[in-house]
């Protein structure tokens, strides 16, 4: 059998954790949190994030795993979560990853351009200005920045979503595209 990443994906409380633990327990396989703020310990109220007993149901990864004052970025998810993946897939032939925040789904399924990191240096420029001036006159003086920058082309945009997709079918799903799935009722997005 192929192996198969479940994606179950919405806003903040439709049920998406409840859903997952659910299939989780029915597929008995483990649950990849896509949530960027759930990683963070300590507000849990601010994010739903899933509660003790949710946890204890089922198996989940990078949930409260991280401290407020650390990075972490949509390519560190991806790398994080292709790392765990092989693993997994070891124990059982399905993983689900739940979460709301769209662009970690998309770089898992459909990969994320390799952006240079921001420099320390600049992070700590930014939040010198930020606490010496205030929010509102870091943004006015922010906001032009881009201005006289050049706009991306369109045209290769199509194809350049093409092969994004064709790579990440290849790295994750194994049935394009990686879509939500409930096996009790058999509906799928696919």
């Amino acid at each position: 059998m192929s192996k198969t990443l479940i994606v179950i994906t919405g806003p903040t409380g439709v049920g998406k954790t409840a859903a997952a633990i659910e299939l989780a327990q029915r597929l008995k396989c483990d649950i990849i949190n896509a949530d960027s703020r759930q990683i963070y310990r300590g507000i849990p109220i601010c994010t739903a994030a899933p509660t003790p007993e949710e946890l204890a149901a089922a198996h989940h990864h990078f949930v409260a795993f991280k401290d407020l004052e650390e990075n972490y970025s949509a390519a560190q998810f991806e790398t994080d979560v292709l790392a765990l993946l092989p693993s997994l897939w070891q124990q059982g032939d399905y993983a689900i990853m739940c979460g709301g925040s769209m662009l970690y789904v998309d770089a898992v399924c459909r990969g994320i351009d390799q952006l240079p990191d921001i420099s320390p240096e600049v992070r700590a420029a930014v939040k010198e200005k930020l606490h010496r001036e205030g929010l509102k006159a870091s943004s006015r003086s922010w906001s032009g920045s881009t201005r006289n920058m050049p706009r991306p082309s369109t045209a290769r945009i199509p194809a350049a979503c093409a092969t994004a997709w064709k790579y990440a079918a290849s790295r994750v799903c194994p049935t394009p595209p990686c879509a939500p799935a409930w096996p009790s009722s058999g509906i799928s997005a696919s």
